[in-house]
């Protein structure tokens, strides 16, 4: 038996190529032809968790109080040895998405970093080698910031570490903030609108989100004040 997650026709067909025989995915366009079982389309103004949950109820299974969750055992593992980021005093900053439309400007980013600074709390930027070179180029790297590419290369594993261990994360509807929210770390969450009714972070730390239309309606006065909320 294959359980497809919001699969689209290509991955379908991948899993019934393979002749595994009960094949169950929720409905996209032309991906029920590759199903042996389709239930009817994702709800995408929904949480995305109650969604893939219906998945599971094809097979009588129920569910209630869904929350994701990261194992971090190999993480405390490595935190004991050492080998990751090792003053807690610091915040994960996300500043990017996968399209800068969905940005908030950096400038304000760097307002964020700044402010918190003020706060006793470094930041740790978060983001692939490209983006945080970016960001290097805007402005010269103050005493105290980390940058997740410095990390080991910029490995997940180490880049999970460092966002484990951090006081609190902010950053755009992107993988980084599910999983900063996944390992229970208290969550600000900036969606340019983004989807928040679905994909609001959904582990079991506290959270705040910043949800606007535009990305230039955002402040970094907005997002310091949820920030502060949190910390409190």
């Amino acid at each position: 038996m294959a359980i497809l997650c919001f699969a689209p026709w290509r991955t379908a067909a991948a899993v019934a190529a393979t002749g595994i025989p009960i094949r169950i995915g929720l409905e996209r366009r032309r991906n029920k032809r590759w199903l042996t079982r389709t239930l009817p389309a994702e709800d995408r103004s929904k949480p995305v968790l109650s969604e893939v949950a219906r998945l599971l109820e094809a097979l009588g299974i129920t569910t209630s109080r869904l929350r994701y969750r990261l194992d971090v055992t190999r993480l405390e593992q490595k935190r004991a040895a050492g080998e990751s980021c090792r003053d807690e005093s610091y915040a994960a900053l996300h500043p990017f998405a996968g399209s800068e439309k969905r940005c908030v400007r950096l400038s304000e980013w760097i307002d964020v970093a700044t402010e918190l600074a003020s706060l006793g709390i470094s930041p740790l930027w978060i983001g692939t080698a490209a983006e945080l070179d970016r960001l290097r180029r805007l402005t010269k790297p103050k005493a105290g910031w980390l940058f997740a590419d410095e990390l080991s290369g910029g490995l997940l594993t180490e880049v999970a570490l460092a966002i484990s261990r951090a006081r609190l994360f902010i950053g755009h509807d992107s993988g980084p903030l599910h999983i900063a929210a996944a390992l229970c770390v208290p969550v600000v969450g900036v969606f340019v609108p983004g989807e928040p009714a679905r994909t609001f972070p959904q582990g079991d730390g506290r959270w705040r989100i910043i949800v606007r239309n535009s990305p230039i309606e955002i402040t970094a006065r907005d997002i310091v004040a949820e920030a502060r909320a949190l910390l409190q």
